[in-house]
């Protein structure tokens, strides 16, 4: 595919192009009103204006507006065939040449990107988080368990996932407190409460659910790929100390549970799809519910930059692609639901972190400083091994096709000094 070229001024290294058109929230600045929104170049689009103006009119079975609330529900749970006349709709109003250039209806929907305070684009009903990264899964059990059968006996078979937190899933740009917990120092000392020395982060992509199974209905998984609406990229940050601690027997709690960012904008499936890539030989070979050819993986780049207090710019510390993937996005969904769980509308699939195998490609401070036992070297001077309070890592991902990029759009926490107990 090409690039589908805009009226509108859109340079060509810009990540937003008509192939794109991601969905969001926004507001104007010191204003409380939230308005759904689509991005091209460097414009947002309101969506609720271009609707009510008549130029914008989808395929509903009712007469109700999808766009009239300060909510992307209605227009999510309206199904495929409403997700893609809306994105060819958008680039046939806003495309080169389109007879509505100029027009005062149009006109009247574009703002710049600048005038607005992108907010969380969707009311995360529920939050998953997988482990589908076998460099990942296996840097981790090497750390923790040493060099022999690094990955756990059920790796190879199923998706291994955890319910995480959704009330404390936050848009990017919204700062993090470093949390407390219970850590032991060392395996002979006693547990204490203090704020974890292991901050970490970890590079994710995540999934938003746009079509509902019912209770009871497991989702075949060669039907599971058509319940994603779309994706925005994720940092599940993680006290590895206090998970280290708790997690024995049940897996994750409060290690995870104190913040997650993602990226302001959805980028639909559909704008993803000449970035499909097979998925490669997975052995043994899944059990039946879970093997289906083709499956996918998507040609993702992706990135994860820190910034210290010292910093001007961001440093990039990870670059890998979502490409390093071992289970898919389909096999997620299909293993979530083959017990009869039903995901609903704005639920959220976390892919765990995203590692390559050599030491620029690793996902997590936990693997680059091998849980704290070599420094991760940035070129101003400055080490790290996990995160100091004033550090902000900043997420990115784009997709590069002949002459165009799609981008996600920046998904970035600062990390600040814990609150002190009341009565401390």
């Amino acid at each position: 595919m090409s690039r589908i070229n805009s009226f509108l001024q859109v340079p060509p290294s810009n990540e937003f192009p008509l192939n794109n058109v991601p969905v969001g929230m926004a507001k104007f600045r010191g204003r409380s009103e939230k308005f759904a929104c689509t991005r091209i170049g460097d414009f947002v689009i309101r969506l609720d204006v271009l609707e009510s103006s008549g130029l914008l009119r989808l395929p509903l079975t009712a007469d109700d507006s999808v766009f009239a609330t300060s909510s992307l529900k209605a227009f999510v749970s309206s199904g495929p065939a409403v997700w893609q006349h809306f994105r060819s709709s958008i680039q046939g109003i806003f495309g080169e040449g389109s007879s509505l250039a100029g027009d005062d209806r149009v006109s009247h929907c574009v703002r710049p990107v600048s005038d607005v305070d992108i907010t969380m684009p969707m009311e995360i009903g529920a939050f998953t988080d997988f482990y589908s990264s076998k460099h990942h899964a296996a840097n981790l059990g090497r750390i923790l368990r040493g060099n022999d059968n690094p990955l756990q006996p059920n790796w190879l078979h199923l998706p291994v996932a955890y319910d995480a937190r959704a009330s404390s899933v936050v848009v990017s740009g919204t700062p993090l407190r470093r949390p407390r917990g219970q850590i032991r120092p060392t395996p002979e000392a006693s547990p204490e409460f203090a704020p974890t020395r292991k901050l970490d982060a970890e590079l994710e992509l995540g999934a938003i659910i746009g079509i509902a199974n019912s209770l009871g209905a497991p989702v075949p998984i060669e039907k599971s790929l058509s319940h994603v609406f779309g994706f925005v990229l994720l940092n599940d940050w993680s006290a590895r100390d206090i998970q280290s601690w708790e997690y024995q027997p049940l897996g994750p709690f409060l290690g995870k549970s104190f913040c997650t960012t993602i990226s302001p904008w959805i980028i639909m499936t559909e704008a993803l799809d000449p970035f499909r890539r097979p998925v490669g030989v997975q052995e043994p070979q899944p059990l039946p519910y879970l093997f289906t050819r083709p499956d996918y993986l998507f040609d993702i780049e992706l990135e994860m930059g820190l910034k210290t207090p010292t910093m001007n710019d961001f440093e990039a510390v990870c670059q890998t692609n979502a490409l390093n993937l071992y289970w898919t996005i389909a096999q997620q969904i299909a293993h979530h639901t083959s017990n009869g769980c039903n995901l609903q509308v704005g639920d959220l699939l976390g892919s765990g972190t995203i590692s390559g195998t050599e030491q620029g490609q690793l996902g997590s401070f936990m693997e680059n400083s091998w849980n704290g036992t070599r420094d991760v070297m940035l070129t101003n001077g400055e080490r790290r091994r996990f995160l100091l309070d004033g550090d902000e890592v900043r997420l990115s991902g784009r997709c590069r096709g002949s002459d165009y990029i799609i981008g996600f759009g920046d998904a970035s926490g600062k990390l600040l000094a814990p609150i002190e107990p009341v009565g401390s």
